[in-house]
């Protein structure tokens, strides 16, 4: 990440009573309904996560999301470190279907779309330059 975090946290898939997932961990709600309607978050410091999952940050992962088809996303921000694990139906590693014909307009959209979503979310990341808290 560009940014320093010291604190921990998840974004995982909503539930209804929002347990958390680590004894430390709290739940927070953001301001973007929608976002919250989907995702729920835990954190140890709430300032802090404000401070990572910024409005533009929920707009690109929710891209993702739906650009691959997503049952469920799930983030941790840990020790300055991002990971995103995502759950789909979808074989990530071919990158066309054997049965359909090679120009499938369909195929290539699709993975268009992905290819769009993931680089919009580096970009928005900024892996190339250090932000500071």
């Amino acid at each position: 990440m560009n940014k320093n975090f010291k604190g921990h946290t998840l974004l995982m898939e909503d539930k209804l009573f929002h347990k958390s997932p680590l004894p430390n961990l709290k739940h927070t709600e953001l301001e973007d309904i929608k976002f919250e309607k989907r995702f729920d978050v835990f954190t140890d410091d709430e300032i802090e996560a404000r401070y990572i999952l910024t409005p533009t940050f929920m707009e690109r992962l929710t891209a993702i999301r739906t650009a691959f088809k997503c049952k469920n996303v799930r983030c941790a921000f840990y020790q300055n470190q991002l990971f995103i694990a995502m759950s789909t139906n979808q074989d990530l590693f071919s990158l066309g279907s054997l049965i359909k014909p090679v120009a499938d307009p369909k195929q290539f959209t699709e993975f268009c779309a992905q290819f769009v979503s993931v680089l919009a979310l580096i970009d928005h990341l900024k892996l190339d330059t250090r932000a500071v808290l």
